[in-house]
Order: structure tokens, then sequence, then C-alpha cells
């Protein structure tokens, strides 16, 4: 009787130690999509408007369009003993910015913001490792971008007209901030809608990203590639 009660006792063990590693397993592998609101822009603060400048006549407040919109880190790594890119990507990717193509040099652009609950990878648990150990996403939501100097532009561009330029600002990721430039290369296709992307590149180190010790990781690359892909239409 004693050994049927042993058995039966390791038994009801053995499922609630399944049914707990179940539970964790199904953690581990859920995305935040479902708990994270579609990020919102910020309202751009505007010199031209101050300054007294009409506006609604040739200036154009742009805002970032999600659906059309992404944002993406890439680094390199060994997984294995094989060369790997990860790449983690989001349309939670929010902005404006004031642009007149017959007065290039006065565009304005207001803080970019990027929802670092919502960059996924290719691996769930990789994903999961990234929120809790490296971005500490519960306490730091958001990666964003103040622009504090754009340089490079024309005087004007005619739609249809690529340009690129550079964008000076702070950037802070976690409680780290500091002064990055973005090469950025945009075109009006009509007068109503703005495609570009911005590329950076940073170091690890200088926002404390540091990656866990995994057996199956090494040789994570110092630089990480910061990379918008970006339409912005006007604001309704």
């Amino acid at each position: 009787m004693l050994k049927d009660k042993t058995m039966m006792g390791g038994i009801a063990l053995l499922f609630v130690g399944v049914a707990i590693a179940l539970g964790l397993w199904v953690l581990l592998l859920q995305t935040s999509d479902d708990a994270i609101q579609p990020i919102s822009s910020e309202p751009i603060t505007s010199d031209i408007v101050s300054s007294g400048v009409d506006a609604t006549v040739d200036f154009v407040t742009f805002e970032i369009a999600q659906a059309e919109s992404e944002a993406r880190y890439s680094l390199g790594e060994l997984l294995r003993g094989q060369p790997k890119t990860v790449v983690g990507s989001t349309n939670q990717v929010a902005g404006q910015l004031i642009v007149n193509l017959n007065e290039l040099a006065s565009t304005e652009v207001g803080l970019i913001r990027i929802n670092t609950w919502t960059l996924l990878t290719d691996n769930n648990l990789r994903n999961n490792a990234i929120r809790s150990r490296i971005l500490f996403t519960d306490e730091f939501e958001f990666i964003t971008f103040n622009p504090t100097e754009i340089s490079g532009l024309p005087d004007r561009a005619a739609v249809g007209e690529p340009v690129t330029f550079e964008m000076t600002g702070e950037l802070t990721i976690k409680d780290v901030t500091q002064v990055e430039t973005f090469v950025v290369t945009a075109v009006a296709p009509t007068p109503s809608r703005l495609e570009g992307s911005a590329t950076a590149t940073i170091l690890r180190d200088t926002y404390q990203l540091v990656v866990p010790n995994v057996s199956s990781v090494a040789n994570v690359d110092e630089e990480v590639v910061l990379e918008i892909d970006f339409v912005a239409l006007p604001l309704p």
C-alpha cells in the first residue's frame, strides 16, 4: 500500500512538473503583440510655426505610417559555430516631421520613438532574452532619437527627386543617451507621400548592451546597425 501511495505521489508530482514546464514554455514563446498598444507620435514642436511663417500654405506636417514602415537592428554572431546575422525588427516606430520641398533647409524632424517590446527576431527564446536581460523592456519601453541638427539638404527638391543628408541627435537606449548621426535618403514620390531610409552604426558597449553568456553563442559583434525604412503621410 505504501509503495502504491509513493508511486501515485510521484506521478502527481510529475504532472505538476510538466504543467509548470509547459506554463514557462508558453511564457517564453509568448510575444507581446496582444499586450502592447500601437505607438503614437509626440506632436512636433515647430520653430516654423512659432516664427510666424504660414505653415498651412507651404509646410506640411507628415507622420510616420507604421503599416508601411519598419525599424530594425542587425549584428553578427557565431551560433553553434556558424556565422549568423541577427535581425530584430518592428513596425512600432513613430514620429513627425515638417517639410516644404521648396525650402528643404527648413525641414524639422520631431522625436522618433521605437517600442522595444515589439522588436522580434527569428527566435522566440532570443526575443525573451533580449527583452528581459539586454534591453530590460519592463523598465525601458522605448528607444528614442531626438534630432538636433540636419545637414546636407539641398535648397529644394522636385517630386520624385531623392535627396541624401545627415541627421544628428540624441539616441537613448535604456538610460544611456549619446549623440549619433544617421545617414538618410528620402524622396517624395508625390507631394503627399514621403519615403526613405535612415542608417547608423552604434557600439553595444556604449549603451551597456551586454549579451548574456550562452554556450551556443560566441563572438557577438560590438557594432550594431540601426535602420529605419519609413513612409510618412500628411496629418489629416
